[in-house]
């Protein structure tokens, strides 16, 4: 048995590391604060993202240990003597960063530089996996993008993502930390509650109402296929940094159409310029992690549309 700290362990992806981790039996910790909840009201947007979080902790309560607080010099992650380190907190959508910098980089770096200069001098970790966007790249010049092609992000989420990569790259040179970083894509599925594309858009589905579409290029990564490379490259891979993603981009506006076409007839598609921030993006190149670690993900968009569709028709029945 292995112990896991997971920073951020009640967020999206995070949680579902957790489960996935004691349900291989797994000895996990999670440092987590909850800051993303809503206050409660008896609005609708209060109980969708409630019976998120709520979806998201209910096969972590009693099986995992659960430190609800902020990362800061209040815990000594090197007294807790983790085997792995996670960090899987932050911000999850770019524009909440744009508008609140100074916040969006004490979360995204501020407490990335506490978490690793704390292991990187009390503890003897096998691993810290962080997980990176694959905004630091900026603009696409080239498609598939690989791991070598220049990091040139173009607003403030990429930009802080890539200097917590560099942070912890640095750390590792100067006090041997082991690290891996993942570059993730427009990931999906069961318990987001964070308003990203693919759950906005079936959200509106659910509830009848038009698509709004931004027609740019995204490589859409279903949740499972996220958890099952991160803990590949977890257990596989050191001092190394992947493309973890599908690896096959796709325009917003297709999953709005398999949307029209399968999920929620009667719609329809209304399409809006992309905002002008947005990096030009598309197809990330998985080959490298194919490689190191076996990451072969199996969820193509249509498969992961229809599982997340059933479970937001199950959170608009249950409120």
């Amino acid at each position: 048995m292995s112990k896991f700290i997971i920073i951020g362990g009640f967020g999206f992806i995070g949680s579902h590391l957790a489960k996935r981790l004691i349900e291989d039996g797994e000895d996990v910790t999670i440092i987590d604060d909850a800051s993303f909840l809503p206050h409660q009201t008896t609005t609708d947007n209060y109980r969708e993202k409630n019976y998120e979080f709520q979806y998201r902790v209910q096969s972590i309560q009693g099986k995992a240990e659960i430190i609800q607080t902020k990362l800061d010099e209040k815990i000594d992650l090197g007294w807790l003597e983790p085997d792995y380190v996670i960090y899987a907190a932050g911000p999850s959508i770019p524009r909440k960063v744009n508008f609140n910098p100074h916040s969006g980089l004490e979360e995204m770096v501020g407490q990335v530089i506490y978490c690793v200069d704390v292991l990187a001098q009390a503890s003897k970790i096998k691993n810290f996996v962080y997980l990176s966007s694959s905004m630091v790249y900026g603009n696409f010049e080239e498609v598939p993008v690989k791991e070598t092609h220049p990091t040139n992000p173009i607003e403030l989420y990429g930009t802080y993502k890539l200097a917590a990569e560099n942070v912890i790259q640095s750390y590792h040179y100067k006090y041997n930390l082991p690290y891996t970083n993942l570059r993730l894509s427009g990931v999906y599925g069961p318990g987001d509650g964070n308003g990203r594309v693919i759950a906005t858009l079936l959200d509106r589905a659910v509830k009848g109402k038009n698509l709004i579409v931004r027609d740019s290029i995204v490589d859409f990564t279903y949740i499972e296929d996220a958890v099952d490379g991160i803990l590949q490259a977890t257990y596989a891979c050191k001092n190394d940094t992947f493309n973890l993603t599908r690896g096959e981009g796709r325009k917003i506006s297709s999953a709005a159409e398999f949307i029209q076409e399968n999920l929620a007839f009667g719609i329809e598609i209304i399409s809006e310029p992309e905002e002008e921030w947005r990096p030009i993006r598309g197809t990330l190149d998985i080959s490298k992690a194919k490689n190191a670690f076996q990451y072969y993900p199996k969820y193509r968009l249509e498969m992961g549309l229809k599982i997340y569709h059933d479970h937001i028709q199950r959170r608009k029945e249950s409120i």
